[in-house]
């Protein structure tokens, strides 16, 4: 008996293993990009919008240093956004509170969040500069997409 339930735990053991493993190349391994794909010049995960757009190289080298200074940016500002975090989460643990270091923590991860949205903001209109008109559509139309998948409001209206 005690053979057989061991035998048991075994076999869920590494059914248990293989399925991790299955998900985990499914997740990781399948998003290999195409050989040539053209990825965001700074961040290491490839970003197919580039191939996507059809960008040039002259484009490419255009936006290359917009794509630095936006990525360097958003890091910065993200770090510090994950401390402050990091700060209200411990000040909400304390046992006795304190009120206005929580208000102003939460003040500071809105002004952050409200930073980044504008270098987010900047950025697009840097790359917008860069494109030309089919290549904003598509941007724009993908962008559309995105922001409906996470149930974002997306006015249909033309400016």
């Amino acid at each position: 008996m005690k053979s057989k339930f061991l035998l048991v735990l075994l076999v869920g053991s590494v059914a248990l293993n293989l399925g991790f493993l299955a998900v985990w190349g499914q997740k990781y391994l399948h998003k290999s990009p195409p050989a040539n794909a053209k990825a965001c010049p700074l961040t290491a995960s490839f970003n197919h919008l580039y191939t996507f757009l059809s960008l040039s190289d002259d484009q490419l080298r255009r936006i290359e240093p917009m794509a630095h200074t936006f990525h360097m940016e958003i890091e910065g500002v993200s770090g510090l956004i994950l401390e402050k975090r990091n700060a209200l989460l411990l000040e909400i643990k304390k046992k006795s509170t304190d009120r206005a270091a929580i208000d102003g923590l939460h003040h500071d991860i809105a002004a952050l969040q409200s930073q980044m949205q504008e270098l987010v903001v900047t950025h697009i209109l840097e790359m917008k500069s860069v494109m030309n008109p089919e290549q904003r559509t598509k941007f724009f139309a993908s962008m559309e997409r995105n922001f409906a998948m996470q149930n974002f409001y997306m006015p249909k209206e033309e400016t």
